[in-house]
């Protein structure tokens, strides 16, 4: 806003000549002085006071600006350090990949690290986190499961140097564990599509669930041992089949299970 402008926006009638021209024409009018200084004074405040809440807003507006920015700016560094580590995991065995030699490699400081991530462990986690995200968000639009465990194994296939790296470096339990968590959506998912007309209770439902989640993990553990080598159409397929007749057979089973247990069964009994 200009000199000019602040001062027409301040005026309680536009410029200083028009405003004289007025005062002096209520003068020849009859109209009391008294009378038109307080109202000229409360133009000049009201405007002073939106004045005061357009600047005000262009403030607001400059923080947020100023924080989006830096959120960008935040999540491309993010990005530029699981890049540069997935990079190295190529290369290297996890358990041999240390901060000072991956901020060497990405360009940065060890602070930058530390800000975003607590240990290369924090940032392996990041990465997983990053990768499961990447599946399960196409579950919602996915009309097969097994198109989605297809989509995984190949990809582990494509890159089996990163997998063996990074498996190869940690504990049979954590792989276990990781893999039986991120199995529970695919698998719910499963349950859901054989059987969805049975109104099962959820604890029945989730025994179901945690089964396919074992039997999975099983699948998914002799998948790495083989190298990752064997037949994933082939594979998953049959797997399917298994997984599907099981399906079937523990949700009949279930269904028969509480029509014996339910109360109008009892009296139904009690009658014949």
């Amino acid at each position: 806003m200009s000199e000019g402008e602040l001062s027409a926006f301040l005026s309680p009638s536009g410029t200083g000549e028009e405003a004289a021209g007025e005062t002096s024409g209520a003068h020849g009018n009859g109209i009391g002085e008294e009378n038109r200084v307080p109202a000229a004074r409360s133009s000049v405040l009201g405007r002073r006071a939106d004045l005061r809440d357009f600047f005000s807003r262009q403030g607001r507006l400059l923080d947020i600006s100023e924080k989006w920015g830096r959120n960008k700016m935040a999540q491309f560094t993010q990005k530029a350090i699981i890049r540069t580590f997935l990079s190295m995991l190529e290369e290297t065995p996890f358990d041999r990949i240390t901060v000072s030699a991956l901020v060497a490699r990405c360009g940065i400081s060890s602070n930058t690290f530390y800000y975003h991530f607590q240990n290369i462990y924090d940032l392996l986690n990041a990465w997983l986190e990053e990768e499961k995200e990447k599946y399960l968000s196409d579950l919602p639009n996915c009309d097969r499961w097994q198109d989605l465990v297809k989509a995984l194994l190949y990809d582990m296939k494509s890159h089996k140097a990163v997998v063996n790296h990074v498996l190869n470096s940690l504990s049979r339990d954590s792989i276990e564990k990781y893999v039986f968590e991120s199995s529970d959506q695919t698998m719910y998912r499963l349950v859901a599509q054989v059987a969805p007309d049975q109104d099962l209770p959820e604890e029945k439902l989730r025994d179901i669930v945690d089964f396919c989640r074992y039997a999975f993990l099983g699948f998914f553990l002799k998948f790495i041992w083989g190298h990752m080598d064997f037949d994933v159409e082939e594979s998953v397929d049959r797997l399917s089949v298994l997984f599907e007749d099981f399906i079937r057979q523990a949700v009949e089973n279930s269904s028969k299970d509480m029509e014996k247990n339910s109360p109008n069964q009892d009296k139904i009994e009690n009658l014949s």
